[in-house]
């Protein structure tokens, strides 16, 4: 299992997305691009803490012709500590983490908190 060592380094998602449409207007937003990654250190048997990031990049302009506006893509970048703990009778996953977004261009910043849970089947 992952937790058998000392440190990792995780990537959780990287992917491209592209919408078809958005609402009544004639917009169509551009293409997005993902990483979400960590770096832990367990600390005690079952138990790592890190820090998470995630990157957010709009890589393709909006078109369409309610687009208002030229050459503005979307980007952020949001960092935080995590908590992960593993059972390993059950198989699961408890984790909790907090990322305050930085570095925010036409989208709102703030932050955000995420607990989860997973089971290994």
């Amino acid at each position: 299992f992952f937790f058998k060592q000392k440190t990792a380094y995780e990537i959780k998602e990287c992917d491209w997305s592209s919408d078809v449409c958005s609402s009544d207007l004639d917009i169509r937003p551009g293409d997005d691009f993902h990483i979400e990654w960590g770096l832990g250190k367990t600390f005690a048997p079952g138990w790592t803490a890190g820090v998470t990031a995630y990157t957010h990049w709009q890589v393709t302009n909006d078109s369409g012709d309610a687009v208002t506006y030229a050459l503005v893509r979307d980007r952020f970048f949001s960092v935080g500590p995590e908590l992960l703990y593993f059972y390993e009778p059950a198989k699961m996953f408890f984790s909790a983490r907090y990322q305050q977004e930085l570095g925010a261009r036409d989208r709102t910043q703030g932050h955000n908190t995420v607990i989860s849970m997973v089971k290994v089947f």
